[in-house]
């Protein structure tokens, strides 16, 4: 939700979803109905213009993409000044670790 990529989230029936398919089918159902039904009553247009607006503003505003935006600001900063990756490229050389193919991509990085 925080990230604007889910409308809602849908709980489970008590033990989980594997403990009682049917309940759990059930409360999909009827998130699904309630959903489609709001969304019916909307043009076309409106409806572009909403899911447009929607992938324009994911991650927007967490402490995750302000977090990724600082970071790749100060990275532009000290390629621009001309100290190549500056201080965060050294601290990112230092964190650089590569991993094996059962754990990731060759070349991953850990932050």
């Amino acid at each position: 939700l925080e990230l604007g990529i889910v409308d809602q989230v849908v709980p489970e029936p008590y033990g989980g979803s594997h403990t009682n398919p049917r309940g759990a089918s059930l409360m999909l159902q009827v998130a699904l109905i309630k959903q489609l039904n709001g969304l019916s009553k909307l043009s076309q247009s409106k409806l572009l213009r909403r899911r447009y607006q929607k992938f324009r503003r994911m991650g927007e505003q967490t402490k995750y993409s302000q977090e990724a935006m600082n970071y790749e600001v100060e990275l532009l900063k000290g390629i621009t000044s001309g100290e190549g990756n500056g201080k965060l490229g050294r601290r990112w050389r230092k964190k650089k670790t590569p991993r094996g193919p059962s754990r990731g991509a060759v070349g991953s990085t850990v932050e």
